[in-house]
């Protein structure tokens, strides 16, 4: 069973292997996570392990954020913070961003805002502002990893989901939703 550092139950695997019992010893090995990275947020994680039901053994290991932006009071620089003259933005602090969403609704390009409020542990907490009758400001949330971000946000019975990354001051990405919608979005931090 894979613990997350709250001690809820991430997921389990099923992995049953033959071992003769005069063999002095089995090994198990597997993955966790999937091969695009970013499968866990930074924290303490346990897998505990089970023998024909019994348990027997955990191991913990940690995930630490390593996309090269320091999370809010971390140490360290990223090649984007010390770059002579660099006017990056950060994603580890909040921000206000404003600039237009495309295909929403069957429109072309309206105004949008973005209200981020980064936590330390990857969390993205905010509300996103849409000038259209019917969306006006929601809550977002989601995770930041370095200098991408996702986000979901509900609208009535429709959730969108918000994929984006930062380049100096701006913030861009694609978005789609459970109803089929789908689109981009641009900002600026103001």
């Amino acid at each position: 069973a894979y613990m997350a550092p709250d001690g809820s139950t991430l997921g389990s695997v099923q992995d049953v292997q033959v071992v003769n019992p005069a063999d002095p010893r089995a090994t198990f090995s597997g993955r966790v996570g999937n091969s695009a990275g970013g499968a866990f947020l930074p924290g303490r994680y346990t897998v505990n392990f089970y023998l024909n039901g019994q348990y027997f053994a955990k191991k913990t290991f940690s995930v630490v954020n390593d996309a090269g932006i320091p999370y809010a009071g971390g140490g360290g620089t990223s090649a984007a913070s010390s770059t002579a003259g660099s006017t990056a933005i950060g994603l580890e602090v909040p921000l206000l961003a404003s600039g237009t969403i495309q295909g929403l609704a069957g429109h072309g390009s309206l105004p949008m805002e973005l209200r981020l409020r980064p936590q330390p542990n990857g969390f993205l907490h905010g509300e996103m502002v849409v000038r259209l009758n019917g969306y006006g400001p929601t809550p977002l949330e989601g995770f930041v990893r370095g200098n991408r971000v996702q986000f979901e946000v509900p609208y009535g019975a429709d959730t969108f989901f918000f994929e984006g990354q930062r380049d100096r001051d701006l913030l861009s990405g694609t978005f789609r939703s459970n109803s089929g919608q789908a689109g981009s979005w641009q900002t600026h931090a103001d």
